[in-house]
């Protein structure tokens, strides 16, 4: 029999992963780790390999993630990578994406296409110290689409 694999998601393993959960429910906590190192001025990178998660180290990645962090000119950047508050904007939009396609998938509902839109705030005033404010993004927005 073959496996259903609405958008692209395994849908045998997702519903094998829910039972599993339900019956242990501590193999519903991961800890992601990551590595940062400053590469000067504004520029910084970070690596990301191992993880626990479903009750046991992962060894499952052979290759180390690579990320890298700037800022553009207009903050003193070099503008060859994305900065803070963009990286999170993508890894915001990262989750909600998993969030609606895997109940959508285990649902039978088959996604066509799904896009966002986001915006972050960043105010210099807490940035550069000129006050005690919060610094990025204390609200974000975000728009998303999704055609059946």
């Amino acid at each position: 029999m073959a496996t259903k694999t609405p958008n692209g998601v395994n849908v045998e393993q997702l519903v094998g992963t829910i039972n599993a959960v339900k019956a242990t429910p501590d193999l519903a906590k991961f800890k992601f780790r990551s590595s940062s190192r400053w590469d000067g001025a504004a520029r910084e990178h970070t690596t990301i390999k191992s993880f626990y998660g479903a009750g046991q180290e992962d060894t499952t990645r052979t290759e180390t993630f690579v990320l890298e962090g700037d800022e553009p000119a207009v903050l003193l950047g070099t503008n060859v990578a994305p900065n803070a508050v963009e990286a999170v904007l993508h890894a915001l939009s990262s989750c909600m994406t998993v969030s609606f396609i895997y109940p959508a998938a285990a649902q039978g509902i088959n996604v066509e296409s799904l896009e966002y839109t986001m915006e972050g705030d960043l105010d210099l005033h807490g940035f550069l110290h000129l006050s005690q404010g919060q610094t990025w993004i204390p609200e974000h927005q975000s728009q998303g689409e999704s055609h059946r």
